[in-house]
């Protein structure tokens, strides 16, 4: 006890002075953006629309795929500039809506566990704020899911109404159209259409699916979903024509994510990353065409804000770790893309993604989790429950089965020649360098923007209740970063010597303490006598998110001995104050019991779902996993 005081009383001091330095840097923005304002007054500004679809890759008839029809987007590109590699930072919404809002990672932020609240850096501002001040009028119709508490200066509306008609005369405006006809929910229920059964004879089924009715049917629904996504496109741009402000707007045209079948949405491969970009830039507004335009620049969506900014002449600020890739502003082309995933849903894990123009690098920081955790949403489609009963049922070859196996901790695929990311060349001789390469542009970049994904999720959850931003918390003295960073990527990678993992386990930092046990899970090895008695001290840690994972690691050790006990304080866990703590509890009971055991504790689980004698009140995904439990 005395050791968590004087760690919190040393993070508290550390903390005081990053809120003192935060009073003052976040002075910049704001007089940066005044300045801002003061130096374009006068000068005419281009309007801005952003029309977002979700959930859809490039499946465009002007990116090559002519299956949906998609006259409207096509023409777009004709006229404008059509990019070929952008992804999405994450492969889901709200993570990626946040580094789209902010111009920043939401893995720097701490901000990438799908649906958080967890609060960003007093000086990070949602960046419409800027054009705002600037003389723009901000209007979005009508999604944000910006996995952050909210801020209300950045949006005159932000509603179902929103609209750019309520400017002032001759106001410029920034205006967000999201059209959500292709999102993945499209396909919980089957639409009654002779084109797409057609259709689904002509789907090419990627090589990780098998080729079976339902995932064909599902595919050709999907494309049928684009095409009237385009025509939904359409209509939005012949209202800009029918108000006569088309031809001074630039128009961006981009998708949130890749999607929306299994093992594209939520996952690091370029079938849930790579995403549309469409940018036409009028006539009228000639001058800020780019006389020379790589369409082959790597970009990420976390550069969608300060490119806005930069068209409308304003200089992006210095801690948008997007980068501009048009206007005045408009940054030196990137040579990567960087991406993250962390908790989706209710289901836990954690990985980070490199690419070039040519490879793919996924790293795994918990490998032990197959891609193909049980998600409630994500098994409501038609073609993953199939996909599933066929994995039951042993009718998967190896690239169809890999989905639900344990990961590789790290994956290299080469984009060009094997566009479905199937065939790992991590360990193969002759790709060593590109995957040196790879890997040390992944940590390079974890470390150049403090990556939080070393820090637990019940870890960030406490610091929220406090109103601490995960940004901050790395950069105080309450976590050497270096030393405990390095530890993180070693101890996930390949199994631990005892005499390292002890020393890990008997020290101060909860951090090294948190990812040595991570270790034994992901690696299990027989104990020794020294590192079962450690872990099981630690199963009584002050740290919540270090008991959690010591139960874990004592429970993945597959013995028989006191198994039933740690199962039973893993459930008293699930009436903690903490709502990650009792997310992750519950899926220590789903993964490792089984039997009388497993009856047991669902039995008090279901009762749960019907009272209010838990501490909390059930989230919606803990109702997820007790409910697939159940049904289960």
């Amino acid at each position: 006890m005395k050791s968590f005081i004087r760690i919190n009383i040393q993070y508290l001091y550390g903390f005081a002075v990053c809120i003192l330095a935060a009073s003052f840097t976040v002075l910049v923005p704001k007089a940066h953006a005044q300045e801002q304002a003061q130096k374009h007054s006068a000068q005419i500004k281009p309007n801005i629309v952003w029309i977002v679809s979700e959930d859809n890759s490039p499946l465009l008839g002007s990116y090559g795929d002519t299956l949906a029809n998609t006259p409207n987007l096509d023409a777009l590109a004709k006229s404008g500039i059509q990019f070929d590699q952008v992804f999405s930072p994450a492969p889901v919404c709200a993570p990626t809506r946040n580094a789209i809002i902010t111009g920043m990672y939401a893995s720097s932020l701490g901000t990438e566990n799908m649906r958080s609240q967890y609060p960003l850096p007093s000086f990070v501002r949602f960046f419409p704020a800027y054009l705002k001040e600037a003389g723009y009028h901000t209007s979005n119709r009508a999604k944000t899911d910006y996995n952050t508490p909210w801020q209300d200066n950045a949006w005159d509306e932000s509603n179902e109404e929103a609209s750019y008609l309520n400017r002032d005369d001759k106001q410029a405006f920034f205006h967000v159209r999201n059209i959500f006809v292709s999102h993945e929910s499209s396909l919980h229920e089957r639409i009654a259409s002779e084109d797409i059964i057609k259709m689904a004879e002509q789907v090419k089924v990627p090589l990780y699916h098998p080729d079976i009715p339902e995932v064909r049917a599902d595919w050709a629904q999907y494309y049928n979903r684009v095409s009237e996504m385009d025509r939904q496109v359409g209509l939005v741009i012949d209202e800009l024509k029918q108000n006569g402000v088309f031809e001074n707007s630039i128009i961006f045209y981009y998708s949130d994510h890749g999607g929306a079948l299994g093992r594209s949405k939520r996952f690091l491969y370029d079938s849930g990353m790579h995403v549309p970009l469409i940018v036409h830039i009028p006539d009228s507004l000639a001058h800020l065409r780019p006389k020379n335009i790589n369409t082959n620049q790597m970009i990420t969506l976390a550069d969608a804000g300060p490119t806005a900014l930069s068209l409308a002449g304003i200089q992006p600020p210095e801690y948008m770790q997007g980068r501009a890739f048009l206007g005045e502003y408009a940054a030196e082309n990137k040579a990567y893309a960087h991406g993250y995933r962390a908790r989706m849903d209710e289901r836990f894990d954690l990985a980070r993604s490199v690419r070039d123009d040519r490879y793919v690098y996924i790293r795994h920081y918990l490998p032990h989790l197959p891609d193909g955790q049980f998600l409630q949403y994500l098994w409501r489609s038609a073609s993953m429950q199939a996909w599933d009963e066929k994995r039951q049922a042993g009718e998967l070859n190896n690239t169809q089965r890999a989905f639900f196996m344990p990961k590789s901790g790290e994956l290299l695929f080469d984009r060009v020649n094997d566009p479905d990311n199937v065939i790992n060349l991590a360990g193969k001789p002759e790709y060593a360098e590109q995957l040196a390469r790879m890997r040390a542009e992944n940590i390079k970049w974890m470390k150049e923007t403090k990556d939080a994904g070393l820090i637990p999720e019940v870890t960030k959850w406490e610091l929220a209740r406090l109103n601490i931003s995960v940004y901050d918390y790395v950069r105080s003295d309450a976590v050497d970063y270096e030393e405990e960073f390095t530890w993180f990527q070693e101890a996930s990678l390949e199994p631990q010597k005892e005499a390292v993992l002890l020393n890990m386990l008997t020290g101060s930092s909860s951090i090294k303490q948190y990812w040595a046990l991570m270790s034994l899970v992901t690696y299990p090895q027989s104990m020794s006598a020294k590192i079962l008695e450690q872990t099981e001290l630690l199963v009584l840690s002050v740290d919540e998110a270090v008991r959690l994972v010591a139960i874990e690691a004592l429970l993945a050790q597959g013995s028989q001995r006191m198994h039933s006990d740690y199962l039973d304080i893993a459930y008293k866990h699930t009436t903690s104050g903490n709502a990650i703590a009792r997310l992750y509890a519950l899926n220590l009971i789903d993964r490792f019991s089984e039997g009388e055991k497993r009856l047991e504790l669902v039995d008090l689980l279901r009762k749960t779902l019907d009272t209010s004698d838990t501490n909390a009140e059930r989230e919606d995904y803990e109702r997820s996993i007790i409910q697939s439990m159940i049904d289960r």
